[in-house]
This record gives structure tokens, C-alpha cells and sequence, in this order.
């Protein structure tokens, strides 16, 4: 398995632990802020892209219908799987095996995941701490903890509505332990991380209690729980 770190934001590896012995991984460092920003201007590889796709040297598997598409002839194939549904014993296979690794978390009853990191350099991306706000009135409840990957920049952002929240505690957690957090909590708040996606859908299929997520994820949630939304999931 090789890990490239390109993208819009740096790419990391993050479940090495959770992977079998059997599985060899390395990582390639192609992440570039002068890449990643520039517009791409060039004619000829816009053109080349486009006839490889069209003659399925690459494939973009954005959903599980997709996979038909890849054939022997295939040298790449690089899609999204936040659209693509899994089983529920696949599932609670996943979670098995992430609750064996690690510590154990603590039992943190309301929880917003905030992520924030890269995509403020980014500029876009992140849930405005006042649309928080307006969900926490909302369902009544005030105390919170705020799982985040930037500590410092959250509490600021939060300071100017301590009057509204309290917010016992601001911190960061290694991904696989907020997952754990996340699932165990009575209410999570989601915001449009990958990680909140994985909460979410672990607890959908877990039953672990009412989670909100963000408006934007609707549809991409609703297809990947058969078309329906789930009795305690709902959308702020």
C-alpha cells in the first residue's frame, strides 16, 4: 500500500496500526502548497486526462456500481469512498477491530468534532462556530466537549460565544481514539471531516445515540444508508 501525502490538504497515514501484519505500506511526500493552488492552465494535460478516462486507463470509482468500470487495461484507479456503501457486519468488523487498538477513551456525554488544521489555510471547508450555535439552542443543551485538531484556533473561535456554550473541555485526540470517543458519546456533533463521516456512520449502524451532521453531507450520507435517513440522524 503506498500512501501518497498530495492533495488540497496534506494527506497522512493515520490507521497504520489497524492494518494486518501481512500488509506492507510506504508514503510519498507529493503534498505542495504552490501545486495545489495554482489553476491548472495547460491545455494538452487537460487533454490527456480526459482521453485517459474516456479510455479507461483511469478510473474514478466514486460509488460501488463504479467498480465495473475498472478493467485489465486500468493503471489507476483513484476515487472517494464517502460514497461508497459498505455491509453492516463490514461495518462493525471495522469497529472491532479499531476498539482492540489503543487505550481505551473516556466517556465524553456531548461532543462537537471540530475540525479545522489545513483547511483555515485553505479557507473554506469548516463549519462556522456560530452555525454550532444555532444547533446547540436548538436541542437545548449547553455543555459540550470539542474534539479538534486545532486546539488554539477553536478556542478562539469559541470565546465569542462562551456566553451561550460551555465548553468543558477543547482537545486532541489521535484519530482512532476520537472515533472511539466520538461513537461512545450520547450526542455527536459532526462537521465535514472524514472522521465525522466514519462516526457517524459507525454509530448509525451501532445505535450509539442522535448524531447531527452538517446540511452539505445529506446527500452523500442518505446514499450511503440505502436512500433513507436514519431515525437518529439529522441535519443542521
Amino acid at each position: 500500500m503506498v500512501i501518497h501525502t498530495g492533495g488540497v490538504t496534506r494527506r497522512s497515514m493515520e490507521i497504520a496500526e489497524l492494518l494486518p501484519s501481512y500488509i506492507s505500506w510506504s508514503e510519498v511526500n507529493d503534498f505542495s502548497h504552490k501545486t495545489n493552488t495554482r489553476k491548472r492552465k495547460f491545455k494538452l494535460r487537460y487533454f490527456v486526462s480526459l482521453l485517459s478516462k474516456k479510455l479507461g486507463f483511469v478510473v474514478f470509482p466514486e460509488r460501488n456500481s463504479d467498480f465495473t468500470k475498472i478493467k485489465f487495461w486500468t493503471i489507476s484507479s483513484r476515487g472517494h469512498y464517502s460514497y461508497i456503501s459498505f455491509s453492516e457486519n463490514t461495518i462493525n468488523m471495522i469497529f472491532k477491530i479499531i476498539t482492540k487498538s489503543g487505550p481505551k477513551s473516556k466517556n465524553y456525554e456531548n461532543i462537537v468534532h471540530y475540525r479545522l488544521g489545513d483547511l483555515l489555510s485553505v479557507g473554506k471547508g469548516f463549519v462556522e462556530p456560530y452555525n454550532l450555535l444555532q444547533l446547540t439552542d436548538s436541542i437545548g443543551v449547553k455543555k459540550w466537549h470539542v474534539l479538534t485538531d486545532s486546539p488554539d484556533m477553536a478556542q478562539k473561535m469559541f470565546n465569542d460565544l462562551s456566553r451561550r456554550i460551555l465548553i468543558n473541555e477543547i482537545l486532541k485526540l489521535p484519530p482512532v481514539l476520537l472515533i472511539k470517543a466520538g461513537v461512545q458519546s450520547r450526542i455527536f456533533v459532526g462537521t465535514t471531516s472524514k472522521l465525522s463521516i466514519w462516526i457517524c456512520v459507525f454509530r448509525i449502524y451501532l445505535d450509539s445515540g442522535v448524531t447531527f451532521m452538517p446540511k452539505s453531507l445529506r446527500v452523500n450520507l442518505v446514499q450511503l444508508f440505502e436512500g433513507q435517513t436514519p431515525k437518529n440522524l439529522d441535519f443542521y
